[in-house]
């Protein structure tokens, strides 16, 4: 097991009781990292790119701001597990589906514990995704989550 899966396992039994029970990884689009990891970690993992791409797929473009935050409840919902990782999320930052990422996964993490790789940076007690003028970028200085960074 890896140092970097070591270091989740640690940080699920800190965020177990906790409200939000969420930990993310950011990994600042190193993938070798990021692969290694999802690898290692001993836990359901959901590719949600692949999952929920086929999901909204029968779901009309205009409904589609509606239904995913559901729809990723539901996948989460699929395993019994206290604990889920979730990765290649890339999908909740497209601007057409009108979601906040990371509030939903907060939401989420109040029913369900969630290791999310973040492909971004955590500066300045700042979490961002993407980079500023990009139409997928977001940034937040509220996080409720213990943060990890690759």
């Amino acid at each position: 097991m890896s140092v970097d899966a070591l270091l989740i396992c640690e940080k699920i039994a800190e965020v177990a009781l906790r409200r939000h029970k969420l930990i993310i990884v950011c990994y600042n689009g190193n993938q070798t990292k990021v692969a290694e990891l999802v690898r290692d970690i001993d836990m359901p993992k959901i590719n949600l790119n692949l999952v929920l791409s086929k999901e909204l797929l029968e779901v009309p473009i205009g409904r589609r701001p509606l239904v995913v935050s559901g729809k990723v409840q539901d996948l989460v919902n699929t395993y019994q597990e206290e604990f889920i990782c979730l990765y290649n999320i890339e999908l909740l930052f497209h601007p057409d589906l009108k979601t906040n990422p990371l509030q939903l996964l907060e939401n989420i993490s109040r029913y369900k514990g969630l290791v999310v790789a973040w492909n971004g940076q955590y500066n300045d007690e700042i979490l961002t995704y993407s980079s500023l003028g990009h139409p997928e970028y977001q940034a937040y200085d509220e996080v409720h989550a213990e943060l990890i960074l690759l």
